[in-house]
C-alpha cells in the first residue's frame, strides 16, 4: 500500500508542485515587471487591476503547461488544478498582506486564471515534439 500511495504522489504531486512553482514566479516576474513600468511612466490608475489579472492569467497559463509537461498526459486536469493551486496561493497572500479577500474582482480572477491554466495544459499536450 505504501508503494502505490509514493506513486500517487510523484505522478499528480511533483507536476502540480512544478507547475505552480513556474506559475508563482511567472506571475511574480510580470508583475514586477507591469510596477516598474507603471512606476516610471505616467499611466492611469484604471490600467492597474486589469494589468493585474493578465499577469494573473499569464502566470496561470504558464503553470498549466509546465505542469502538463511534467506529467505528460492529462493535461486539462493537471491544468485546472495548477491554477487553482496558483489562485489559491494568490488569495491566499492577497488575504496576509491586504487583509482583505473578496469583491466581484476574486471571482473573475479565479475564472481567468482557471481558464488560462486549463488552456495552457491542453496546448501543453498538443504541442508536438520534433523527431530527431
Amino acid at each position: 500500500m505504501r508503494k502505490e500511495d509514493n506513486g500517487l504522489l510523484r505522478r499528480w504531486g511533483r507536476p502540480l508542485l512544478w507547475g505552480s512553482a513556474v506559475g508563482i514566479v511567472t506571475c511574480a516576474v510580470l508583475l514586477a515587471a507591469f510596477a516598474a513600468l507603471f512606476a516610471s511612466q505616467p499611466v492611469p490608475t484604471a490600467w492597474i487591476a486589469p494589468v493585474g489579472l493578465v499577469g494573473a492569467a499569464l502566470g496561470a497559463l504558464a503553470a498549466g503547461f509546465v505542469g502538463a509537461r511534467v506529467m505528460k498526459q492529462k493535461g486539462l486536469l493537471i491544468g485546472l488544478l495548477c491554477g487553482l493551486t496558483l489562485y489559491l496561493l494568490v488569495t491566499l497572500c492577497g488575504l496576509l498582506f491586504l487583509h482583505t479577500v473578496g469583491s466581484a474582482r476574486t471571482l473573475l480572477k479565479m475564472a481567468l486564471m482557471l481558464a488560462a491554466s486549463a488552456a495552457g495544459g491542453v496546448l501543453a499536450m498538443n504541442i508536438k515534439k520534433k523527431k530527431k
